[in-house]
């Protein structure tokens, strides 16, 4: 589907060296477009390629802003990278202990692949912040996952650090940092406001680095997926340092954010997060 109508940000610069973007699209404009063409939300939540549709249409627009991301929204740069769509709100422990188990078995499927540098898993039906403090939390009770860097921001929101082994070998463990988006206006930075709740994993080794949150560590990152598979080192560096960094300062208002940092998978607010618990 083409979202042809859709408003698109573009940056605005007033002449004094300052700027703002206009506002993107949001999950409420999208499920207005799509109600227009006769398509409801329960129509969106049963059918994965138009959930898939709506992911991807949001990534290419540039709002996550990393360039690379863009590119990765290319049907034909997707080759490496699987994306599945999971069913499961979340709203309770037990569905949340049900669904993380659905992410667990796709990334560990996804590490096994041959060939699968990246998952990208869309949940659809989690739209709620109850459901990703439940998530987040269920994660954690998984073999071979685990939460860091759990730190307060400002007064209303903690941001997590979602990790997933990825291999192990003696002592030498490559945790991945996952990246989570979703329509979490109130707790989320801008550059992570996608319409359809996502998690973003790296699943192979390769260049894999030290990790700046865990001293001892080796993580892996969505970055990390080998850019020779559809760029050039020259285009590489330049999208990497030059641009990507560029738009992300202006998505943010020109100030740095630590809830878009790479390290961060979710933000949540503090509140639920420290009173949900698995057990209640």
């Amino acid at each position: 589907m083409i979202f042809e109508g859709l408003r698109r940000s573009f940056f605005v610069n007033h002449g004094h060296g300052d700027g703002h973007f206009t506002a993107f699209a949001t999950r409420a404009d999208y499920l207005t477009f799509l109600r227009a063409e006769g398509i409801t939300e329960e129509d969106l939540l049963r059918d994965p390629d138009l959930v898939k549709a709506v992911y991807l249409d949001w990534l290419r627009r540039g709002q996550v802003g990393c360039v690379f991301a863009q590119l990765l929204s290319r049907p034909a740069n997707r080759e490496h990278v699987r994306t599945l769509v999971l069913m499961g709100s979340a709203t309770d422990p037990a569905a949340a202990r049900e669904l993380a188990q659905q992410i667990d078995t796709a990334f560990k499927e996804a590490v096994a692949a041959t060939g699968i540098e990246a998952l990208s898993l869309l949940l659809p039906q989690l739209t709620q912040s109850e459901g990703l403090v439940y998530l987040t939390k269920a994660l954690e009770e998984l073999n071979d996952w685990k939460l860091e860097s759990i730190l307060p921001w400002r007064d209303t929101t903690t941001i997590i650090g979602v990790r997933a082994l990825i291999e192990k070998d003696g002592e030498d463990e490559t945790w991945a940092e996952i990246l989570g988006m979703g329509p979490f206006p109130n707790s989320m930075p801008p550059t992570r406001l996608c319409p359809i709740t996502s998690v973003e994993i790296r699943t192979k080794t390769l260049r894999r680095r030290a990790s700046k949150v865990n001293p001892g560590a080796t993580s892996g990152h969505l970055a990390d997926i080998p850019s020779e598979l559809f760029l050039g080192a020259r285009s590489h560096k330049r999208l990497f340092d030059v641009l990507t960094p560029a738009l992300k300062l202006r998505i943010l208002g020109g100030t740095p954010d630590d809830r878009a940092k790479a390290s961060v998978t979710f933000s949540v607010p503090t509140p639920m997060w420290k009173g949900l618990s698995l057990n209640s």
